[in-house]
């Protein structure tokens, strides 16, 4: 991830291959594969922590925040949507 105006790159999760990735309002970072889903905290000094749990539902399409400030929402294949608080810290 490169942050504009800052000269360095974040690395953030390079063993999985994500299908999509948003920003919560509350500023968490939730990326989502196949098979499970990631909530980073990061900034422009890098990540200070991650959350991940499996992700069991059908395939996912796309991640997007959802209506309160750490709340998420996972759109699948089939029309379905899954909505999901994260955890503060």
């Amino acid at each position: 991830m490169h942050w504009l105006g800052h000269e360095n790159l974040i690395t953030l999760e390079n063993d999985t291959e994500w299908i999509s990735g948003a920003w919560t309002p509350a500023g968490k970072l939730i990326l989502v594969s196949a098979t499970e889903v990631c909530l980073l905290d990061v900034d422009t000094r890098g990540v200070h922590g991650i959350k991940r749990f499996p992700w069991h539902g059908r395939t996912p399409i796309a991640v997007t925040a959802a209506g309160e400030p750490n709340q998420f929402a996972i759109f699948s294949v089939g029309g379905r949507v899954a909505v999901f608080t994260a955890p503060d810290k």
